[in-house]
């Protein structure tokens, strides 16, 4: 027997082994194959629905803060933008809730809507064809996507009801986070309402969506002029789009990824967005007189009360000439059965030229014109040491010590040694609810703060408080509009006398370290950084080291020559002080900008 009659005799035998093997593999492979054409296909899908959602945006920076809109602008004059971009498009992305009352007199309600605020540059950026449609919004108009128009959620069929109104409703986030007591909590809805010009079709960025989801998202556009009305941000943005010169489509992936990277490696080292991009605002502080200032500082305060973790890095770059602190409100200052409502405490270590006091040494009398009320000349007591330290040494507080101005002590009747109970809201509100807090402090001692017709002193700093709507920019206490709880009865004609003559002046201090344990939260742990004021110190002289702001590699504050002067003068001749807008130099960021995902 030869050896293929073997081999066909083998076949022959174990043919229907042999049947049921191929069958096995033939219905494997069928299977396999499958899943990769169905998983191809989809992938395919996936692709193109996220390709139809972006259009023709490949970079987009969305943030949770608004900036300036003129930064698309600038943006795009930047020398070597027209090789990676064809477009840099300002807008406004957030999310609300359409109403609309339909003709049978039922109303549909649609959440979960995300309102497009743009120009009329953010259809043309992306039309392939120069004769597809373009839509154009007006001022009083709204555009709504097929899905939101749709039976399932509005139900407007312009065809049988034309200039259908609809009621837009968003949320509008305040500066300080609605969870701290001092973040509003109420009356941040607006609405408005608007007309129903037409219906995008997803072809022209209908479904226009930065999020990866496999649901037809539902998407409203706005003129907008129209969303910065609304929501009180005046040419300010919170997006900006910007449209590649590549077309994946029709581009090789390599291809595509290679042009995606170079562009956002352009975009790191070009994108330079000013510190008040970011909310943040630097001010030259001068108390006294020019030539020999009381208190002479740079004073970088954020629009959202806190300063970000980022930025309060600062303090530890520059180290000794930066002074952090945190200011808070205390809603009663107590020492024994004497009260005081309403008054800034401000957590701050002491330092050599800026103040507020000088602990270990002795200080100033106050002014003779308390001289009625009892009141004597006051030294902070010195440290346990025989000998009594220089007068360059700042000793700490104490975690439970506490230092009042003497118009506080005066008030309360307090002398060194005294227990003061503090009554503040605890940061963080739960459920919305602002919660009080006690904390008690032994008093290290008193500070003088002078008059308004005397020579300032360190300790007449208003500049410690941030400002807060509702509160700073009132005349009188009793006017107040607070978000958290405010009871004007309290309020007492000394301390409306102290309000008119000092404003946020803070009367009482604890250390930066207690200050923070207390009144520190997710949201920061520092209210201002203060920068020495004199020659050879940042950021006037020195403006290479003013570069670690937040997100940022490199870039520099550079403050106008104008300043926040404060001259003291009688009552009738009130401080004829300034306000500047000081200029702050632009600074590369490199983590802001996050490429949409299209493979």
């Amino acid at each position: 027997m030869t050896f293929w009659r073997l081999v066909l005799n083998n076949l022959s035998f174990h043919r229907r082994m042999h049947v049921a093997v191929a069958l096995g593999v033939a219905a494997a492979v069928a299977v396999l194959t499958g899943a990769l054409v169905v998983g191809d296909s989809v992938r395919g899908t996936l692709r193109d629905v996220a390709l139809e959602r972006l259009g023709c945006y490949d970079e987009a920076l969305l943030t949770d803060r608004f900036f300036r809109a003129t930064l698309a602008q600038e943006l795009a004059a930047t020398p070597g933008f027209e090789q990676h971009f064809s477009a840099a498009v300002p807008a406004i992305i957030v999310h609300g809730t359409v109403e609309y009352h339909r003709p049978d007199g039922r109303t549909a309600r649609a959440s979960g809507v995300t309102i497009i605020g743009c120009n009329r540059y953010f259809w043309p950026a992306c039309r392939r064809d120069p004769a597809e449609m373009v839509p154009r919004i007006a001022g009083d108009q709204i555009a709504i996507n097929a899905a939101l128009a749709g039976p399932e959620q509005l139900g407007i069929d312009l065809s049988r009801s034309p200039g259908a109104e609809v009621l837009l409703r968003i949320g509008a986030e305040s500066h300080i986070p609605a969870d701290s007591p001092l973040g509003r909590k109420q009356g941040t809805v607006r609405s408005r309402t608007l007309a129903v010009g037409f219906v995008v079709p997803s072809r022209v960025l209908g479904n226009f969506s930065l999020r990866p989801n496999q649901q037809t998202p539902l998407c409203a556009f706005v003129d907008l002029a129209t969303l910065q009305s609304l929501l009180d941000r005046p040419q300010r943005a919170n997006a900006i789009l910007l449209a590649g010169r590549v077309d994946p489509r029709t581009t090789s992936q390599r291809a595509w990824t290679a042009a995606s990277e170079s562009a956002n490696q352009w975009l790191a080292n070009h994108l330079r967005p000013t510190a008040a991009d970011y909310g943040l605002t630097l001010n030259h502080v001068v108390v006294g007189d020019r030539a020999k200032p009381v208190l002479d500082y740079y004073n970088l305060t954020s629009d959202r009360m806190l300063l970000d973790r980022p930025v309060e890095k600062l303090a530890d770059k520059y180290g000794d000439p930066v002074q952090p602190a945190l200011t808070y409100l205390a809603n009663d200052l107590q020492c024994g059965e004497r009260h005081v409502p309403y008054s800034t405490i401000t957590a701050i270590d002491p330092k050599k030229g800026f103040g507020p006091f000088q602990l270990g040494d002795a200080l100033p009398s106050p002014d003779p014109s308390l001289k009625g009320r009892g009141v004597k000349e006051r030294t902070l007591p010195p440290p346990a040491s025989d000998l009594r330290p220089p007068t360059s040494h700042f000793p700490a507080l104490a975690n439970d010590e506490i230092v009042l101005t003497d118009w506080a002590a005066d008030d309360l009747h307090a002398k060194p040694g005294d227990t003061i109970r503090v009554t503040y809201f605890d940061p963080e509100t739960t459920h919305g609810e602002a919660q009080e807090r006690v904390a008690n402090f032994k008093l290290r001692g008193i500070v003088p703060l002078a008059a308004p017709d005397k020579p300032p002193l360190p300790t007449n700093d208003l500049d410690l408080a941030p400002p807060l709507a509702g509160v700073t920019d009132r005349k009188s206490i009793t006017t107040w509009d607070p978000p958290f709880p405010f009871h004007p009865d309290r309020v007492r004609p000394s301390d409306e006398r102290y309000w008119r003559d000092h404003r946020t002046t803070p009367k009482a201090y604890v250390s930066l370290a207690t200050g923070r344990r207390l009144w520190g939260s997710r949201f920061g742990q520092t209210t201002s950084l203060r920068f020495p004021g004199v020659p050879g110190a940042p950021p006037q002289s020195d403006q290479s080291k003013t570069g670690a702001l937040p997100q940022a590699s490199s870039g520099v504050l550079d403050v106008n020559s104008q300043s926040r002067h404060r001259t003291w003068a009688s009552r009738s001749n009130p401080s004829s002080g300034r306000h500047c807008r000081p200029r702050l130099a632009r600074r590369r960021s490199t983590c802001c900008f996050c490429r949409s995902a299209r493979s």
